[in-house]
């Protein structure tokens, strides 16, 4: 019995890092975060099959199992990567294939890049009294809080009864919300009658459809969270730098950031460094990387899709 990866997929792993390496330099990941976009790197993703992974090959996609998947997702986490992965790849894809309905054209645009999809199952999951989504005669109202993929153009909507609905999201109110996560968008989405169709009301996809992104949000994590991704050695200083002065912290006297430039564990006097070379002016520049990374790993929760349903 084979415990490892398959050759396909070492080499399915080998060919996306060596793309993230080459195409997500840190340059990018800043430019994202100060307000870019992520179409570029999407594309390039697109051209190496990632998009069409999990569409049937009937499709126009590959067709590939949810390994395969969190084989993809750990390195976008490992990378803290962009993309609309999780939705436009992932769980709109298993959704739209377990549906009863006929969803071939969607799900061929989506393999082929030119359609991306959102997720938005958080008031499936947490309810809130001020947000729930209820569905009438084919029309959505609410709101649901926290969705993927800020540049959607349709998004996979989970109403209160766990019924899922495909929006266009030209028919709804889109406002984007802040979070100290600079790697991924939310978006917060109003409904008020709007037209919405039906993809299932079979309880069974909507938790196939929930679990499978599950996995994938825990390769993400992984790879986030590996000693050795993008960032690690700088991130890796940073906090260890910050465990040493802790029992000064609780003693009342956390020092300032300059004081922390100037620690031992700086292995360059004025500014932290990587094993790859990539340099920064003082560790201030090392906060939102660390931030995207640590909520990266608990993004899950923060927008639904980590925690059990009620």
């Amino acid at each position: 019995m084979q415990f490892g990866l398959s050759e396909e997929q070492t080499l399915l792993q080998e060919n996306i890092n060596r793309f993230l390496n080459d195409q997500v330099p840190l340059d990018a990941l800043r430019a994202y975060a100060d307000g870019g976009d992520d179409r570029t790197i999407w594309q390039g993703l697109t051209d190496l099959g990632i998009a069409a992974l999990l569409v049937p090959e009937e499709h126009g996609g590959i067709g590939l199992q949810p390994l395969d998947a969190a084989i993809v997702a750990e390195s976008l986490g490992y990378h803290v990567a962009p993309a609309p992965f999780l939705g436009s790849a992932v769980m709109a894809p298993t959704a739209l294939t377990l549906a009863s309905g006929d969803f071939s054209t969607l799900l061929g645009e989506l393999a082929g890049g030119s359609t991306r999809i959102g997720i938005a199952f958080g008031e499936a999951i947490g309810r809130r009294a001020d947000a729930a989504v209820a569905a009438d005669n084919g029309k959505l109202n609410g709101k649901s809080l926290f969705a993927f993929d800020a540049d959607a153009d349709h998004y996979l909507v989970a109403d209160s009864k766990r019924h899922l609905y495909l929006v266009d999201a030209a028919d709804l109110e889109r406002k984007p919300l802040t979070t100290v996560d600079k790697s991924r968008r939310t978006v917060e989405l109003t409904y008020d009658d709007t037209p919405a169709t039906l993809v299932s009301n079979d309880i069974e996809v909507f938790h196939q459809t929930l679990d499978i992104g599950r996995v994938t949000l825990a390769a993400d994590t992984l790879g986030a969270g590996l000693e050795n991704g993008v960032f690690s050695d700088q991130i890796f200083v940073f906090l260890q730098t910050l465990r040493e002065y802790f029992d000064k912290f609780i003693n009342g006297r956390f020092p300032s950031l300059g004081q922390i430039r100037g620690h031992p564990a700086d292995p360059e006097p004025g500014g932290v460094h990587s094993s790859t070379g990539d340099k920064f002016d003082n560790i201030e520049n090392h906060l939102p990387f660390a931030k995207s990374i640590e909520i990266r790993r608990h993004g899950p929760d923060v927008v639904g899709i980590g925690r059990k349903p009620d």
